[in-house]
């Protein structure tokens, strides 16, 4: 994040009397003032509707002061200068209290500094506490992301394997959506049932693939740890899964072909969203994650109802619904802290009831006499466009 830092010559005073006329050149620019330690303040500059708060930090030794000032709200670039600007601006208050600062000044400073360090204190304890809390339910300290890195590597390795094919990277054609295992009512349902899962790490241009790693990896920093591998995996693959076959179903009476992870991963997001609906994670953490995630899924299903938008809407609520089960299911072993045993159990079952459903709607064989008339005519079609 953007930082600048400055250091000034303040001749003639000791470190606790440059820090005190910081705090008072802070009062006087309206700053507020939020931590202190030895001789170190830490304000915020005011936020307004269009512009962030900056961070402020003055730390001070004998004879010298040092202003740092920082975007701490994920900003990549200072294209305006602002963090320059705050400097300026603090030197140049600065440089006015010091001019009319009084011994009683100075003791006045002090004694709120005092009582600031008191309050930081306070504050850095209730911080390691809510930190303990966090990690007792995320489990983020010994958590790690190495199902997330085998999901992304699998469908970055399926999607290099198709582009070294000489599938177009930016529009792959239908017949090579299917040659590849999308999921198509004809095809599928002749009993090539196996579609619904390898369309899920399949993905219909690099764009596709990007945005959808991007929002598994989002998610993944907080489910991950929390589930653990199992039912991180089973839910990943129970989800993808269902929004599969409500896909299938959805699309019956349509010639579409869909694959893509976005469907499990709108189940992760479910998942997510139901562990967020009870008390498992603590309140101060549970309402920024709520927020984003309705965000997320409102955006993409809302975007997704526009026409020619090319999404599967279908197999996205089928996915979050599918994952807002999971996930009530999962709260109450991650609540009495089962062993993995139980949720190796409730994974197995997860996993069990998803071939059943792909069974029961799918079928084992080649049952549908359409769908597999369909199928041998579409292998014509591609045949004879070979041909020609």
């Amino acid at each position: 994040m953007p930082e600048k830092k400055e250091t000034v010559a303040v001749e003639g005073l000791g470190a606790s009397q440059i820090i005190a006329m910081a705090l008072g050149t802070f009062e006087k620019l309206n700053w507020n003032t939020k931590y202190a330690g030895d001789n170190i303040l830490v304000a915020y500059t005011p936020k307004s509707w269009n512009k962030w708060d900056l961070e402020i930090t003055a730390e001070s030794t004998d004879g010298e002061l040092t202003i740092t000032s920082k975007q701490v709200h994920n900003e990549a670039f200072d294209m305006a200068g602002r963090n320059k600007k705050r400097i300026a601006e603090f030197l140049s208050a600065f440089s006015e209290v010091k001019t009319g600062t009084t011994d009683n000044n100075i003791q006045e400073w002090a004694t709120k500094i005092n009582g600031l360090q008191q309050q930081t204190i306070i504050a850095a304890q209730e911080e390691v506490k809510q930190a303990e809390e966090i990690n007792k339910v995320l489990n983020l300290s010994a958590g790690n992301l190495y199902v997330t890195y085998g999901i992304i590597g699998i469908n970055v390795m399926v999607f290099a394997l198709m582009a070294f094919s000489g599938v177009d990277i930016m529009s792959p054609t239908v017949i090579d959506i299917i040659k590849w295992g999308g999921n198509h009512k004809d095809y599928t349902h002749a009993g090539e049932w196996w579609r619904i899962f390898t369309s899920m790490f399949e993905h219909i241009g690099i764009l596709h693939l990007l945005l959808n790693m991007y929002a598994l990896y989002s998610l993944a920093a907080y489910l991950e740890p929390m589930l653990g591998k199992i039912r991180y995996v089973s839910a990943y693959l129970t989800t993808g899964i269902a929004a599969g076959l409500i896909s299938l179903w959805w699309h019956k009476d349509l010639d579409i072909v869909s694959a893509g992870a976005s469907g499990a991963i709108f189940g992760m997001y479910g998942v997510m969203l139901a562990l967020l609906l009870t008390n498992l994670i603590p309140k101060h953490v549970r309402n920024g994650l709520l927020q984003s995630i309705l965000i997320f899924v409102g955006y993409n299903i809302f975007y997704g109802l526009k026409p020619n938008s090319g999404i599967d809407n279908s197999a996205h609520i089928g996915g979050f619904v599918s994952g807002l089960a999971v996930g009530f299911l999962f709260y109450f072993s991650l609540r009495k802290k089962e062993s993995g045993n139980s949720g190796l159990s409730l994974s197995a079952g997860f996993l069990a009831v998803a071939a059943i459903a792909i069974y029961l709607v799918v079928g084992s064989g080649e049952k549908n006499d359409d769908a597999k008339f369909n199928r041998s005519l579409n292998k014509f079609s591609e045949m004879e466009l070979k041909a020609l």
